[in-house]
């Protein structure tokens, strides 16, 4: 729900008490690119469209 409503222009925050900040990150990585998050977490074969969308996607996100 955090994600869409940022996506359409919005600032938002989030905050969990049960899941470290890394994970949500690469959660919502998985999310913008629609790469498996298990690629994500491992960092194994990844090809380089991959790391540009994650690239992008962190773009994204930090603004």
């Amino acid at each position: 729900m955090m994600l869409n409503i940022a996506q359409n222009g919005y600032k938002t925050s989030f905050f969990s008490l049960e899941t470290t900040g890394t994970s949500v990150l690469k959660r919502m990585l998985s999310t913008i690119t629609g790469i498996e998050l298990t690629k994500i977490k491992e960092i194994r074969n990844l090809t380089p469209d991959d790391l540009t969308k994650l690239t992008n996607a962190m773009d994204k996100i930090m603004n």
